[in-house]
Protein backbone atom coordinates (compact mmCIF):
# COMPACT_ATOMS: atom_id res chain seq x y z
CA UNK A 1 0.00 0.00 0.00
CA UNK A 2 2.82 2.36 0.86
CA UNK A 3 4.44 1.70 -2.49
CA UNK A 4 1.17 2.52 -4.29
CA UNK A 5 0.81 5.79 -2.37
CA UNK A 6 4.39 6.74 -3.15
CA UNK A 7 3.80 5.99 -6.83
CA UNK A 8 0.65 8.11 -6.82
CA UNK A 9 2.50 11.03 -5.24
CA UNK A 10 5.28 10.68 -7.80
CA UNK A 11 2.78 10.76 -10.68
CA UNK A 12 1.18 13.92 -9.30
CA UNK A 13 4.56 15.62 -8.96
CA UNK A 14 5.47 14.64 -12.50
CA UNK A 15 2.18 16.03 -13.80
CA UNK A 16 2.72 19.30 -11.97
CA UNK A 17 6.25 19.58 -13.33
CA UNK A 18 4.92 19.10 -16.88
CA UNK A 19 2.36 21.89 -16.37
CA UNK A 20 5.05 24.20 -15.04
CA UNK A 21 7.37 23.45 -17.95
CA UNK A 22 4.64 24.10 -20.53
CA UNK A 23 3.93 27.49 -18.99
CA UNK A 24 7.54 28.62 -19.17
CA UNK A 25 8.43 30.73 -22.19
CA UNK A 26 11.68 29.88 -23.94
CA UNK A 27 13.58 31.74 -26.64
CA UNK A 28 15.37 30.56 -29.75
CA UNK A 29 19.15 30.91 -29.72
CA UNK A 30 20.96 32.89 -32.38
CA UNK A 31 24.43 32.87 -33.90
CA UNK A 32 25.94 33.17 -37.40
CA UNK A 33 27.77 30.96 -39.87
CA UNK A 34 31.54 31.40 -39.79
CA UNK A 35 31.95 29.60 -43.12
CA UNK A 36 29.74 29.21 -46.17
CA UNK A 37 27.77 26.01 -46.76
CA UNK A 38 27.79 24.98 -50.40
CA UNK A 39 26.02 22.36 -52.46
CA UNK A 40 22.90 20.28 -52.18
CA UNK A 41 22.37 16.80 -50.82
CA UNK A 42 22.40 13.60 -52.83
CA UNK A 43 19.07 13.00 -54.49
CA UNK A 44 18.80 16.66 -55.47
CA UNK A 45 20.74 16.47 -58.75
CA UNK A 46 24.22 16.21 -57.21
CA UNK A 47 26.80 13.56 -58.03
CA UNK A 48 28.64 11.99 -55.09
CA UNK A 49 31.89 12.13 -57.09
CA UNK A 50 31.73 15.80 -58.07
CA UNK A 51 30.09 17.42 -55.07
CA UNK A 52 29.60 15.25 -51.98
CA UNK A 53 26.95 16.49 -49.61
CA UNK A 54 28.38 18.70 -46.85
CA UNK A 55 27.74 17.46 -43.35
CA UNK A 56 29.75 19.99 -41.31
CA UNK A 57 28.58 23.45 -40.29
CA UNK A 58 30.88 26.06 -38.72
CA UNK A 59 29.29 28.69 -36.48
CA UNK A 60 30.58 31.75 -34.65
CA UNK A 61 29.45 30.34 -31.30
CA UNK A 62 28.22 26.89 -30.33
CA UNK A 63 27.10 27.89 -26.84
CA UNK A 64 23.78 26.18 -26.11
CA UNK A 65 24.08 23.82 -29.09
CA UNK A 66 24.26 20.09 -28.32
CA UNK A 67 24.36 16.86 -30.28
CA UNK A 68 22.82 13.46 -29.68
CA UNK A 69 25.39 12.21 -27.16
CA UNK A 70 23.78 10.82 -24.00
CA UNK A 71 23.48 13.31 -21.16
CA UNK A 72 21.94 12.07 -17.94
CA UNK A 73 21.30 15.67 -16.89
CA UNK A 74 18.70 16.08 -19.65
CA UNK A 75 15.17 14.95 -18.81
CA UNK A 76 12.92 12.95 -21.10
CA UNK A 77 10.82 16.05 -21.80
CA UNK A 78 13.93 18.00 -22.90
CA UNK A 79 15.86 15.69 -25.27
CA UNK A 80 19.55 16.40 -25.69
CA UNK A 81 19.56 17.59 -29.28
CA UNK A 82 19.56 20.87 -31.21
CA UNK A 83 18.00 21.83 -34.51
CA UNK A 84 19.40 24.64 -36.65
CA UNK A 85 17.47 26.90 -39.01
CA UNK A 86 19.48 28.66 -41.76
CA UNK A 87 17.81 30.29 -44.73
CA UNK A 88 14.80 28.05 -45.29
CA UNK A 89 16.60 24.90 -44.22
CA UNK A 90 16.34 23.00 -40.94
CA UNK A 91 19.22 20.79 -39.80
CA UNK A 92 19.61 18.37 -36.90
CA UNK A 93 22.87 18.49 -34.94
CA UNK A 94 24.36 15.08 -34.21
CA UNK A 95 27.75 16.12 -32.76
CA UNK A 96 29.56 19.25 -31.60
CA UNK A 97 33.34 19.76 -31.82
CA UNK A 98 34.20 23.28 -30.71
CA UNK A 99 32.33 25.49 -33.17
CA UNK A 100 32.12 22.79 -35.84
CA UNK A 101 28.80 20.96 -35.95
CA UNK A 102 28.02 17.64 -37.59
CA UNK A 103 24.50 17.84 -38.95
CA UNK A 104 21.78 16.03 -40.84
CA UNK A 105 20.60 18.45 -43.49
CA UNK A 106 17.21 19.21 -45.00
CA UNK A 107 15.11 17.74 -42.18
CA UNK A 108 11.42 18.28 -41.41
CA UNK A 109 10.51 18.68 -45.06
CA UNK A 110 13.01 21.45 -45.83
CA UNK A 111 15.54 21.37 -48.68
CA UNK A 112 19.32 21.60 -48.34
CA UNK A 113 20.68 24.69 -50.09
CA UNK A 114 23.80 26.90 -50.14
CA UNK A 115 24.20 29.46 -47.33
CA UNK A 116 26.72 32.34 -47.23
CA UNK A 117 29.22 32.90 -44.45
CA UNK A 118 27.79 35.26 -41.83
CA UNK A 119 24.21 34.13 -42.41
CA UNK A 120 21.89 34.04 -39.41
CA UNK A 121 21.52 30.75 -37.55
CA UNK A 122 18.56 30.18 -35.24
CA UNK A 123 18.67 27.14 -32.98
CA UNK A 124 16.81 25.24 -30.29
CA UNK A 125 15.22 21.85 -29.60
CA UNK A 126 13.35 20.47 -32.65
CA UNK A 127 10.02 21.03 -30.89
CA UNK A 128 10.72 24.79 -30.95
CA UNK A 129 10.25 24.90 -34.73
CA UNK A 130 6.90 24.75 -36.54
CA UNK A 131 5.84 24.13 -40.13
CA UNK A 132 2.74 26.31 -39.85
CA UNK A 133 1.66 29.72 -38.49
CA UNK A 134 -0.14 30.13 -35.17
CA UNK A 135 -3.21 30.22 -37.42
CA UNK A 136 -6.37 32.13 -38.04
CA UNK A 137 -7.83 34.59 -40.52
CA UNK A 138 -7.10 38.32 -40.08
CA UNK A 139 -9.77 40.16 -38.14
CA UNK A 140 -10.60 43.84 -37.83
CA UNK A 141 -9.96 44.03 -34.10
CA UNK A 142 -7.28 41.47 -33.34
CA UNK A 143 -3.69 41.00 -34.39
CA UNK A 144 -2.71 39.95 -37.88
CA UNK A 145 -3.68 36.36 -37.17
CA UNK A 146 -6.59 37.18 -34.90
CA UNK A 147 -5.46 34.34 -32.65
CA UNK A 148 -5.33 34.97 -28.92
CA UNK A 149 -2.19 34.16 -26.96
CA UNK A 150 -0.78 34.52 -23.46
CA UNK A 151 2.96 35.23 -23.27
CA UNK A 152 3.40 33.13 -20.13
CA UNK A 153 1.96 30.10 -21.93
CA UNK A 154 3.94 30.47 -25.14
CA UNK A 155 6.38 27.58 -25.50
CA UNK A 156 9.00 29.50 -27.50
CA UNK A 157 9.48 32.97 -28.94
CA UNK A 158 9.58 33.82 -31.73
CA UNK A 159 7.19 31.28 -33.29
CA UNK A 160 9.05 30.30 -36.48
CA UNK A 161 7.38 28.76 -39.53
CA UNK A 162 10.20 26.82 -41.22
CA UNK A 163 8.31 26.60 -44.52
CA UNK A 164 7.94 30.36 -45.02
CA UNK A 165 10.61 31.78 -42.71
CA UNK A 166 7.92 33.96 -41.14
CA UNK A 167 8.11 34.70 -37.44
CA UNK A 168 5.29 35.51 -35.00
CA UNK A 169 5.32 37.25 -31.61
CA UNK A 170 2.75 37.13 -28.83
CA UNK A 171 1.80 40.78 -28.28
CA UNK A 172 1.66 41.88 -24.66
CA UNK A 173 -0.54 44.77 -25.80
CA UNK A 174 -3.27 43.02 -27.78
CA UNK A 175 -2.92 39.51 -26.40
CA UNK A 176 -2.79 38.15 -29.96
CA UNK A 177 -0.13 36.85 -32.33
CA UNK A 178 1.40 39.60 -34.47
CA UNK A 179 4.01 39.52 -37.26
CA UNK A 180 7.62 39.20 -36.16
CA UNK A 181 10.80 39.50 -38.21
CA UNK A 182 10.97 38.24 -41.82
CA UNK A 183 7.20 38.07 -42.02
CA UNK A 184 5.23 39.19 -45.07
CA UNK A 185 2.53 40.38 -42.67
CA UNK A 186 4.79 43.28 -41.64
CA UNK A 187 3.32 45.15 -44.59
CA UNK A 188 0.04 45.27 -42.68
CA UNK A 189 1.00 45.78 -39.04
CA UNK A 190 -2.08 46.06 -36.85
CA UNK A 191 -0.70 45.91 -33.33
CA UNK A 192 2.42 46.67 -31.35
CA UNK A 193 4.49 43.73 -30.24
CA UNK A 194 5.40 45.11 -26.81
CA UNK A 195 6.18 48.26 -24.83
CA UNK A 196 9.68 49.26 -23.74
CA UNK A 197 11.24 52.29 -22.07
CA UNK A 198 14.08 54.25 -23.60
CA UNK A 199 17.30 53.93 -21.58
CA UNK A 200 20.87 53.14 -22.65
CA UNK A 201 20.62 49.89 -24.61
CA UNK A 202 17.24 48.66 -25.78
CA UNK A 203 16.26 45.51 -27.63
CA UNK A 204 13.54 45.95 -30.26
CA UNK A 205 10.64 43.74 -29.22
CA UNK A 206 9.16 43.46 -32.69
CA UNK A 207 8.67 45.31 -35.98
CA UNK A 208 6.36 47.85 -34.27
CA UNK A 209 6.26 48.97 -30.63
CA UNK A 210 5.92 52.04 -28.42
CA UNK A 211 8.77 53.68 -26.53
CA UNK A 212 8.16 55.65 -23.35
CA UNK A 213 10.50 57.28 -20.85
CA UNK A 214 12.96 60.17 -21.10
CA UNK A 215 16.40 58.57 -21.11
CA UNK A 216 18.65 58.57 -24.16
CA UNK A 217 18.89 55.43 -26.28
CA UNK A 218 22.53 54.71 -27.09
CA UNK A 219 22.24 51.31 -28.75
CA UNK A 220 19.56 49.15 -30.33
CA UNK A 221 20.56 45.53 -29.71
CA UNK A 222 20.07 42.96 -32.47
CA UNK A 223 16.92 41.04 -31.46
CA UNK A 224 16.52 37.28 -31.81
CA UNK A 225 15.27 36.50 -35.29
CA UNK A 226 16.47 39.73 -36.87
CA UNK A 227 19.07 39.00 -39.55
CA UNK A 228 21.53 41.77 -38.66
CA UNK A 229 24.34 40.29 -40.75
CA UNK A 230 26.33 41.37 -43.78
CA UNK A 231 23.78 39.58 -45.96
CA UNK A 232 20.71 40.56 -43.95
CA UNK A 233 18.83 43.59 -42.77
CA UNK A 234 15.41 45.07 -42.20
CA UNK A 235 13.60 47.81 -40.30
CA UNK A 236 11.41 48.39 -37.26
CA UNK A 237 9.14 51.26 -36.21
CA UNK A 238 8.91 52.98 -32.82
CA UNK A 239 5.91 55.03 -31.71
CA UNK A 240 6.97 57.67 -29.15
CA UNK A 241 4.83 57.98 -26.02
CA UNK A 242 7.39 60.07 -24.15
CA UNK A 243 10.09 62.67 -24.81
CA UNK A 244 13.37 60.84 -25.40
CA UNK A 245 16.53 61.12 -27.45
CA UNK A 246 19.08 58.88 -29.09
CA UNK A 247 22.81 59.35 -29.54
CA UNK A 248 25.40 58.32 -32.11
CA UNK A 249 27.75 56.90 -29.45
CA UNK A 250 26.64 53.30 -30.06
CA UNK A 251 25.28 51.63 -33.17
CA UNK A 252 22.95 54.43 -34.29
CA UNK A 253 24.18 56.42 -37.29
CA UNK A 254 22.84 59.86 -36.35
CA UNK A 255 21.70 61.47 -33.07
CA UNK A 256 18.15 62.72 -32.79
CA UNK A 257 15.27 63.45 -30.45
CA UNK A 258 11.55 63.14 -29.93
CA UNK A 259 10.12 66.52 -29.00
CA UNK A 260 7.17 67.23 -26.71
CA UNK A 261 3.87 66.58 -28.42
CA UNK A 262 5.60 64.88 -31.36
CA UNK A 263 4.36 61.31 -31.58
CA UNK A 264 5.31 60.75 -35.21
CA UNK A 265 6.69 57.21 -35.61
CA UNK A 266 10.42 56.77 -36.17
CA UNK A 267 11.59 54.04 -38.55
CA UNK A 268 14.97 52.40 -37.93
CA UNK A 269 16.64 50.48 -40.76
CA UNK A 270 19.75 48.34 -40.45
CA UNK A 271 22.73 49.30 -42.65
CA UNK A 272 24.74 46.08 -42.97
CA UNK A 273 27.68 47.95 -44.52
CA UNK A 274 28.22 50.08 -41.39
CA UNK A 275 26.51 47.83 -38.80
CA UNK A 276 24.40 50.78 -37.65
CA UNK A 277 20.72 51.65 -37.37
CA UNK A 278 19.65 54.56 -39.55
CA UNK A 279 16.70 56.60 -38.13
CA UNK A 280 14.08 58.13 -40.41
CA UNK A 281 14.47 61.53 -38.75
CA UNK A 282 16.81 63.36 -36.39
CA UNK A 283 14.47 65.86 -34.69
Amino acid sequence: MKTLKQSAVLLVLLALSCVTASAQQNFLGQTTLSAAIAGSLLGQGVSSTTNPPPQLVQVASATGIVGLNPNLGITASQPNRTALYIGREEMLVTAVNGTTLTVVRGVNGTIAAPHPSGDMVLFGPPRFFYNYDPGGIPTASGGISGVACTAANVVVSPWLNIRTGGQWLCSSVTGTWVPGWNNAGQDNLMATAAIVSGAGTNTPTGPLFTVSGTAAIVTWAIPIGFNGTASGGGCFVTIPTGVWTWTAAGNISTAGTVTAGNSVPVTWCWNAATSKWVPSRIA
